[in-house]
């Protein structure tokens, strides 16, 4: 094994050490990447409807996108009843309390 060979490996060895320790950084923008591939045929589109130049249109995009995300997370707020009850006690019934 020459000298050359063995730097080649150790340079292997330490670029995968390297890549593992920055797992989560290469995570992050490979979440990045899809984000942007995700958000470019919606912004494409309200371009084209609304003379938009491609920041402001990212900025209201982004506003749309996290405006449907809070409506679907957020609890509708107009209604008046409780929420359903989670658990098991609530729906089994004791003998003798006459509920």
């Amino acid at each position: 094994m020459t000298s050359r060979s063995l730097l080649g490996i150790l340079a292997l060895v330490v670029l995968g050490l390297l890549l593992w320790e920055l797992r989560w950084v290469m995570l992050a923008l490979f979440g990045a990447v899809v984000l942007a591939v995700a958000l470019d045929v919606p912004i494409t589109m309200l371009r084209r409807r609304l003379p938009l130049n491609r920041p402001l249109a990212l900025a209201l995009g982004g506003v749309l996108v996290a405006a449907g995300l809070l409506a679907l997370v957020l609890p509708d707020a107009s209604s008046s009843e409780p929420p359903p009850a989670t658990g098991k006690a609530s729906s089994t019934r004791r003998p003798g309390t006459g509920a």
